[in-house]
């Protein structure tokens, strides 16, 4: 019976993609100098977590910029040609933009995956995704946040402490402990997995 669960518990964890989220709020963040790239871009990067977010002035005249007011949530100014891209060493799954009342997202161009601007959201796999404000008349892009999801085959297991109440190790051939044996080990809290732990 325990070697017929720890093998349907392996299963299901082996099909489940851990996954967890990175956000980037404009209200929060302190963009650094913008330098210059080989190619002479304005650039400056924003690592947060496993994401680093990278800001180009690319064919615009002005670098990307944190706009606050009195009346409204601080945000990102995206001028027209900026590009703001998102890289990962592991797939970005799902973007999701945040805009202010009056920001433009309609005219955004991506170069992987799919994004509905209606929704501010992009899906698809990546390891690096770039979004382009196209250089034409008006549309600024006003970003309050992004929120960006990786597929981390970490998530969820670091974050397991063994202090946690009815967790329970099960080894590959279904012997239980209140500590992880050597090599993989499903943890179980109140008869369901919630993690995979190597020793």
């Amino acid at each position: 019976m325990k070697k017929t669960l720890s093998l349907l518990m392996m299963a299901m964890l082996g099909m489940a993609a851990w996954a967890s989220d990175v956000t980037f709020d404009f209200g929060q963040i302190t963009l650094p100098s913008f330098t210059y790239d080989a190619n002479y871009n304005r650039v400056a990067s924003v690592t947060n977590g496993d994401v680093t977010m990278t800001l180009k002035d690319g064919s615009g005249d002005n670098t990307p910029v944190i706009r606050t007011s009195a009346t409204a949530a601080p945000y990102l100014q995206m001028y027209k040609g900026n590009t703001i891209a998102f890289q990962c060493d592991y797939d970005i799954t799902k973007i999701v933009f945040t805009a202010t009342a009056d920001g433009n997202r309609s005219n955004t161009t991506v170069d992987t995956g799919s994004y509905d601007y209606s929704t501010g959201t992009w899906e698809g796999q990546a390891k690096t995704v770039t979004f382009t404000n196209p250089y034409r008349s008006g549309g600024n892009w006003m970003l309050e946040s992004v929120l960006v999801t990786i597929d981390n085959p970490n998530t969820g297991i670091s974050d397991i402490k063994a202090a946690q109440a009815g967790v329970t190790y099960v080894n590959l051939m279904g012997q239980t402990s209140a500590e992880p044996f050597n090599g993989v080990n499903i943890v179980v809290q109140n008869g369901k997995a919630i993690g995979k732990v190597v020793k």
